[in-house]
């Protein structure tokens, strides 16, 4: 519950890279689903890498779509979302 969506994704050519990418509403949600035996067997298998495997977890603070596309493209004001 609280998981809005993912996908697998795996580098041509390189199939030791695995790329996991899972969105979640709430870090709540994802706090619980870390606990689970689904993620505890997901760790199990990480730990079976012939190499260290990266784990990280990015938090988005804000998600913009297509309004804020049309926005900057037809010179709207937009908020920034960072400088450079």
């Amino acid at each position: 519950p609280g998981c809005i969506g993912g996908g697998v994704f795996v580098e041509v050519g390189t199939p030791a890279n695995v790329l996991l990418i899972e969105m979640w509403q709430e870090a709540a949600q994802l706090e619980t689903h870390v606990r689970s035996p689904w993620y505890h067997r997901l760790l199990a298998i990480m730990e079976t890498a012939a190499e260290r495997p990266t784990l990280r977890f990015s938090f988005v603070t804000e998600t913009r779509g297509l309004e804020w596309v049309e926005q900057v493209r037809l010179g709207s004001t937009v908020s920034p979302v960072g400088k450079g």
